[in-house]
Order: structure tokens, then sequence, then C-alpha cells
């Protein structure tokens, strides 16, 4: 195994060159896109090879700080280079948020690792210690990365509402021709909700969900958890939108402004395998369909102005693992 991730950068892309030479894609960031690596391996071998000089080796305990990665492999700087996102086109920021329209729907891809309060990777003023101006690099994290965007001029960074990238996804949605785009689909790396709860859904929850509940946005992709999740359509705190299930939980319909459905699309597969509940966790009541099991992928098909289909194709021949309408009642509403 590769203990750099710059390696696998190159792998992954010789293996989809064939389809992206082709086929337009799009991108955002997640939390291995952050630096050479995440976490220590076992023995600690990321240590004694990054911060020790030494090969096939092992170290008493982890030493990884931002600087034991190669500064070409730092703060994201290999995802800003290896792609061209629609930022700068769209009033965002490169690669880490972006707006683009694709037929009668508005994508809003955001960055769900930086730039927000209590964001999963955080910049180095999160490590100061009071007095400090720089931290020591023993105070840093191996993923510190940003910010992209920063908070305003005399902003805190605990304020949600004091950074650039809420500001700018804010008047992205304020600007939304609903005639022209009925449809607004939002992404980003991490769930807001799922039957694997963890504190960093509850950070974005509170950076995000009432903006996004506000101006109306149909549904939130996310992947990070390696499954395939379909939740309820929901509302602030987790509150499931009864009203708007149909057909034996198969159609959602819209109901802008009080709920949005949430679904994560994590499982294309990859070295760790899937993710599995805890021994003694079950399914809770806001996950309508969960797939521990099944690689795949998502196609999203968008019928008219009322009516879209998520279909999730499962990697097994292709047999339909999940698939469920969307439809709008009332197209056009913002909330």
């Amino acid at each position: 195994m590769s203990v750099l991730y710059e390696s696998n950068w190159d792998l992954w892309q010789q293996w989809i060159n064939n389809i992206t030479t082709r086929v337009p894609y799009m991108v955002l960031p997640g939390n291995h896109e952050a630096a050479c690596a995440e976490f220590d391996g076992p023995g600690n071998i990321l240590t004694a090879y990054l911060v020790d000089d030494r090969a096939n080796a092992t170290a008493a305990q982890s030493n990884l700080t931002y600087y034991s990665c190669p500064p070409s492999q730092r703060n994201y700087t290999a995802y800003q280079h290896r792609f061209h996102m629609a930022g700068d086109e769209t009033g965002g920021v490169g690669n880490f948020w972006y707006s683009f329209d694709y037929g009668l729907v508005h994508f809003i891809s955001f960055d769900g690792e930086t730039d927000y309060a209590k964001s999963p990777e955080w910049p180095f003023e999160r490590d100061l210690k009071t007095g400090e101006t720089h931290p020591t690099p023993s105070e840093t994290f191996v993923t510190d990365s940003g910010p992209f965007g920063g908070v305003v001029e005399g902003g805190d960074w605990n304020d949600n509402t004091a950074y650039l990238q809420y500001r700018w996804l804010e008047a992205d949605l304020k600007a939304v021709d609903r005639a022209k785009t009925p449809w607004v689909i939002a992404m980003s790396h991490r769930p807001m909700y799922s039957s694997a709860p963890a504190g960093y859904q509850t950070n974005m929850r509170d950076a995000f969900e009432a903006l996004l509940l506000r101006y109306g946005v149909d549904a939130y992709l996310s992947g990070h958890i390696h499954w395939y999740e379909r939740l309820y359509p929901l509302g602030r705190n987790g509150t499931i939108d009864v009203a708007s299930v149909a057909d034996g939980g198969r159609t959602y319909y819209t109901n802008p402004g009080r709920s949005m459905t949430h679904i994560i699309n994590g499982m294309a597969g990859n070295i760790e395998s899937h993710s599995t509940l805890a021994p003694g966790r079950g399914v809770l009541n806001i996950t309508a369909v969960l797939d521990q099991e099944h690689y795949g992928f998502s196609k999203l098909t968008v019928h008219n102005a009322t009516t879209l289909t998520w279909s999730y194709v499962r990697g097994d021949g292709g047999v339909i693992g999940d698939e469920l309408t969307l439809v709008k009642k009332n197209p056009g509403c913002k909330a």
C-alpha cells in the first residue's frame, strides 16, 4: 500500500482516463484530498517514513504534523492543480465552491471540509494558543487546510455567517432563476444526517442546513460514508416530513422551505471497503434505504420541471438497488 496519496492520484486518473477524456465530470473536495496522508498506519509507519526518513519501518508513536507532507502535497495542492472547476466563473473559489446549470437543474457544489465554523479540516488560526501568532509544528495537524475564502474583515471564525463561502452560497441561491432551472441540487462531501451519526454532521447542519432549506433546495447529495443511504425528506433537527412521502417511500414530494431529500452516494468503492454500522447499532428511523454490501453508482434523470428520478445502480450486473422519484407540486416555488 502506498503511504502517499499522490501515487494514488496518478493511478486513479489513469484508470478512469478512458471515460474522462470523453465525458465531462465535476469534482468537489473531500477529506482524502487535503494532504499526502490523513492518519498514521499500523506501527506508525507514516511517521517513520515521512518524519524519520526510514522506509519500511515503524515508530514508537505517531508524530505527524502539517509539515510532515511534502509542500506539494499539503493544503489540497494536488486537488487544486489537477482539476479546473467553475469557481472563478461563478463568483466562488476554484475547485472548492462553485455552481453550474445543466438542463433544468442548478447544481451547487460547496466545501464541507474547510471554510466554516468547526470544519473537519481547519486553518492555523484554530491551532493557535493564547498569545501566539503562528502555531508551532507540534500544534498543527497533518490535514490543516485553508482558509480558501476565510471570513470577512473583523469576522469571527466561530460565526458561520461571517465566512465568504457562506455568503457566496447565499448569493448564489438568491440568484437562481426557477423559471430556467426549477430544480436546485446542492452537494458536498460530508452528509448532514445518517444512520452513522457523527459530530461533523452536527457542524455541517449548523453551518448550512437552514440556508439550504430557506431557499428551497430540493436535494442534498454527499458521500464520505462508504455505503449507499437514502434518507426520508428531512426538516430541521432531523424531523421527517411524513406528509411528503408517498408510494411506499418510493416517491417524495418536494416541500420547499420545510424539507429536502438527503442521499449518501458513497458506495463507489475504495481500499477501505464498505462502511458498516457499529455493533449493536441499528438503522435510524430517518433512513429509508441502506445498502452496506454492494458497490455501484447513481444516475439522475430529469424528466421535466416537475419530476426527476434518482437510480442507484449496483455494480454486480447493473441491478437497480434503489429508485426514488421526486415530484414538484408547485414548480418555480423557492420556499
